[in-house]
């Protein structure tokens, strides 16, 4: 499955985000993390405190930002 690997998450540490969320999951699979099934879940939640979404319908979000001619939230 597409994600992000483990490492990647200090790269998005380091710009102090708020929130994480994709149209996907966040972990790769395999995770290449031995014996943690989703390394990045638990990066984010528990050592960082980073809220996640997952399986955003990012589609329907740009259309409903383009009809509302808004392009910033949250």
């Amino acid at each position: 499955m597409p994600g992000l690997y483990a490492f990647r998450v200090k790269w998005l540490k380091q710009r102090d985000i708020a929130l994480f969320g994709s149209d996907g999951v966040q972990d790769v699979r395999p995770t290449r993390v031995e014996g943690v099934d989703q390394p990045v879940h638990l990066l984010f939640l528990v050592a960082m405190g980073t809220p996640l979404s997952d399986n955003c319908d990012l589609e329907a979000l740009s259309q409903a930002a383009a009809q509302r001619r808004r392009w910033t939230f949250f």
